[in-house]
């Protein structure tokens, strides 16, 4: 079956939270206290109104299996993530918060050096696209969205919108995130998507542009 419930995936998903370091400083409703009113008011609304657009994704290997993010992006079931994180994988689940069931999804494309993959899935549920944005600037605030311990938004702000790493070019933020947060969504203030969760820390967090995104789906001969 495609369509699995969530229990099978409970003792999994046990076996590899130690990879994971908890305790983050995003919003969640056991941290809600820690963070300034402001920032506390859109992270809520980023939490609980995008329960249908941001996803976790289960990967099973025959090495183990691992989990990240990632997030819709068309009315085509169309998902975003990043390449390492359903990189050799046998088997990709997606979950969609408040839904049961576990869904099998599929690679259609990936851009190995922008390290951004494209999956879908050929079941049937209830999702919500997210709108893309080129425009990104300076010290303008930004809000990452996925998957940890739990489903977490962080926010914080740009810092560099051009950085430079290995030979490639990110947007550097200064949202903390965790194991299991890549291939996830940066939003700017108007809930428009600037960037991918690609690499990231205790400290600061890079992103995959959005324009690197659609040079793949262009290529790919691909609309939105």
């Amino acid at each position: 079956m495609k369509k699995l419930s969530l229990a099978f995936f409970t003792s999994f998903i046990l076996m590899i939270l130690f990879l994971i370091i908890s305790g983050g400083r995003g919003y969640t409703k056991d941290n809600l206290e820690y963070k300034s009113q402001v920032n506390t008011q859109k992270e809520m609304y980023y939490f609980e109104n995008l329960q249908k657009s941001v996803v976790q994704i289960i990967t099973v290997r025959n090495s183990g299996g691992s989990f990240g993010t990632g997030f819709f992006i068309d009315d085509k079931k169309t998902i975003v993530t990043n390449y390492h994180v359903v990189r050799d994988a046998e088997k990709i689940f997606i979950t969609i918060r408040e839904d049961e069931y576990a869904y099998r999804a599929k690679i259609v494309a990936f851009d190995e050096k922008n390290d951004i993959a494209i999956i879908t899935s050929d079941d049937e549920f209830d999702y919500k696209k997210l709108p893309l944005s080129f425009d990104v600037k300076k010290n303008e605030n930004i809000y990452t969205c996925g998957y940890s311990t739990n489903y977490t938004v962080t926010s914080g702000k740009v810092i560099d919108t051009n950085a430079q790493y290995k030979n490639n070019s990110y947007i550097d933020i200064t949202n903390v995130v965790y194991s299991g947060n890549s291939g996830g969504p940066a939003l700017n203030e108007n809930g428009e998507v600037v960037g991918i969760v690609t690499l990231g820390d205790s400290v600061s967090t890079s992103l995959v542009p959005t324009y690197k995104l659609y040079d793949l789906i262009f290529n790919l001969g691909y609309s939105i």
